[in-house]
């Protein structure tokens, strides 16, 4: 009984410094790699997650076909560019073009809709 609960408990020490070693032979050398040299590390970081970004895009347009795809993502891009037009706007004070960006999105936001209804339903 008291072997076993020894084997036990050299198994968890035994895992417990292998997770930190490993962690250790890890992240030592990025933390090092961005300490010395912040640029090239955060640009090397933004091209894998742009490659990540572009490779779940991919993966997404391939799984629901490429027009759901479009048509979902043309959706998202104009209201996320009329929200972004519309904060940028009220920060430099003009409230009113901040009203005509975020009413553009919405109208082109309902126009995409209407085209996607009238598209798929003449397909079907």
């Amino acid at each position: 009984m008291v072997k076993k609960f020894f084997i036990q408990l050299l198994k968890i020490v035994g895992m417990i410094f292998v997770c930190l070693a490993l962690g250790a032979l890890i992240v030592f050398p990025l933390w090092k790699w961005a300490s010395s040299s912040p640029k090239s590390y955060t640009l090397c970081i933004l091209i894998l997650l742009i490659a990540f970004a572009v490779y779940l895009l991919i993966k997404s347009a391939k799984k629901i076909g490429i027009k759901s795809f479009t048509l979902r993502w043309s959706k998202i891009l104009v209201i996320a560019l009329g929200l972004c037009l519309m904060f940028k706007s009220v920060l430099i004070g003009e409230r009113v073009l901040a009203l005509l960006y975020i009413s553009i999105a919405i109208a082109l936001f309902f126009i995409i809709k209407f085209l996607e209804k009238k598209f798929f339903a003449a397909e079907k």
